[in-house]
């Protein structure tokens, strides 16, 4: 019996999921989209052997950020809202464990990592929100805007410069907020991740980044800045895979994803026809 038991334990510890595994299968999210939701499962069952709550943070936010990926990519309504919750909830235990570290006030490297939790847990609930539905979410604003605030004040640079981001697109979405100010976040987005060396074409290397502002562009008229944009991501467009793959390297995926969602919106074409 007692070998029985050693063998079984033996069989566990060598099968059990280890980071560079969660790692490998994100890595592959481009390929399957369940990788990443396997990924996802991963990093949740080593948070949940952690006893260091700043790497079990680091866990969950990592599981965060594959939920948010998948949750992108399924077609369901319902399984939208169903990840994107997952996804808004573990990053906020992630950031409540950070949070109530000590040092996080004085730690750079905290403060960073909570601005990340913070960052994954927007992403995910401001897409859990255009789920269900700006007027059916408009209460979960106000935190939103909180957190969002915070990264800008602690490490705006997290996920390129992604407080912006997603604060300029929310600005523009939800009533009484001005399009103005949505349109002055996404500008901070854009031109603070420009990619001209990378690719010898002046824009940002983030296509969600492209995406948000010249939407925002369209909705506060500014015929000449969008044409100017849409034509450099033209130009991109045409440059072909490799130039794509060189804007970020990371996020091949989402990048080309990117890249096909601006080429396939008829408004951007139309506008771009109608008014440059």
């Amino acid at each position: 019996m007692k070998l029985l038991l050693s063998l079984l334990i033996a069989s566990s510890i060598a099968t059990a999921a280890t980071v560079e595994d969660a790692k490998n299968l994100y890595s592959k999210r481009g390929e399957n989209k369940e990788n990443a939701l396997e990924a996802a499962k991963i990093f949740g069952e080593l948070a949940s052997k952690e006893a260091n709550d700043v790497k079990k943070s680091s866990y969950l936010i990592s599981k965060s950020e594959a939920i948010y990926f998948y949750s992108n990519r399924v077609n369901s309504k319902k399984e939208k809202i169903k990840y994107y919750t997952q996804g808004y909830e573990t990053a906020l235990t992630a950031a409540n464990l950070v949070a109530s570290e000590p040092g996080v006030a004085k730690s750079e490297d905290l403060k960073t990592q909570l601005s990340r939790a913070y960052y994954f847990y927007s992403a995910n609930l401001g897409k859990w929100g255009e789920a269900k539905g700006v007027l059916n979410s408009l209460s979960k604003w106000p935190t939103l805007k909180k957190h969002l605030n915070y990264i800008r004040k602690n490490d705006d640079t997290v996920e390129d410069y992604g407080a912006y981001r997603i604060l300029g697109r929310a600005y523009i979405k939800v009533p009484f907020e001005s399009n103005n100010q949505g349109l002055k976040f996404l500008e901070k987005a854009y031109n603070s991740t420009k990619a001209s060396d990378e690719v010898g074409i002046d824009i940002s290397k983030n296509i969600t980044n492209v995406n948000y502002y010249l939407f925002a562009l369209i909705e506060n008229d500014e015929d000449n800045t969008y044409c100017e944009v849409y034509e450099r991501f033209q130009d991109l467009s045409d440059a072909g895979q490799e130039t794509w793959n060189k804007l970020h390297p990371n996020m091949i995926p989402e990048t080309t994803d990117g890249i096909k969602e601006i080429s396939s919106d008829k408004d951007y074409t139309e506008y771009y026809d109608d008014n440059c």
